[in-house]
């Protein structure tokens, strides 16, 4: 652990940061030596929330030196909490000097290994997707999902259902199928979200076609009874023509 004079440094840190912004997604950056003994093994105890992290071990700086050895953590809350409750929690696991609120979940996950289009042009060590360590339940789907407003997931929740109709899909397997094909991750992990919804809409498509599929039939089995009654008017009424001028004879 750090000395007393590093401490009262950190806390200082700390108290220049909005301590009331609230957020449910929130990372932190730790070092190893400040850090709880065996905390890789006692980290979903301890912190006893779902959580992803990276340890970034061949990092360099501008002249090519190595930097010190440390932790991206990523720690995912079940509600919007304060930044001071927020750090409480990852101080579980040792010092942490500062965190921030994710606001582009995708784009800090991609971070973690520097699979960024910024971090590969500034030649930043690219870490393997494994490297990424994660537990309690950590759901990447899950949470890319989050990271949109309520507004924006309303939005696109009406947009799919008016793209159901319109498209006339009678399986929600056919709505991924055509999300996969032209729409972005978000518009799929909003459906799988609304799997219920969605699944109702195709169904309604499917009976209303069987209701005009039974509708058809019933009016073209009408229409041939129509035409063979009046096959059969005209039958009788030469048939009625033909006893008549027997008769006259």
């Amino acid at each position: 652990m750090e000395n007393k004079s590093n401490v009262i440094s950190q806390e200082s840190m700390v108290l220049n940061q909005n301590m009331k912004e609230k957020g449910r997604l929130w990372v932190g950056v730790m070092y190893p030596e400040s850090m709880v003994p065996n905390w890789q093994e006692e980290i979903e105890d301890l912190i006893e929330l779902p959580f992803v992290y990276i340890v970034h071990d061949k990092d360099v700086d501008s002249d090519g030196k190595p930097k010190k050895e440390h932790v991206h953590l990523i720690i995912c809350f079940n509600s919007p909490t304060t930044r001071r409750n927020a750090l409480s929690i990852f101080q579980k696991l040792g010092i942490c000097n500062v965190i921030q609120r994710v606001i582009n979940f995708n784009h800090k996950y991609a971070y973690l290994i520097h699979d960024t289009e910024k971090a590969k042009k500034q030649g930043k060590y690219q870490y393997p997707p494994e490297a990424r360590i994660s537990g309690n339940g950590f759901s990447y789907d899950h949470y890319i999902v989050d990271e949109i407003s309520d507004v924006e997931r309303r939005r696109i929740k009406r947009e799919l259902v008016h793209l159901v109709r319109e498209k006339q899909f009678f399986d929600f397997g056919q709505l991924c199928d055509y999300l996969e094909d032209n729409y972005d991750t978000v518009y799929q992990d909003v459906a799988y979200a609304a799997t219920s919804l969605l699944y109702k809409r195709c169904e309604a498509n499917y009976l209303q076609d069987l209701r005009e599929k039974a509708k058809d039939r019933k009016d073209k089995q009408f229409e041939l009874i129509e035409h063979e009654l009046g096959i059969l008017h005209c039958q009788v009424e030469a048939l009625l023509d033909s006893k008549q001028k027997e008769e006259q004879e």
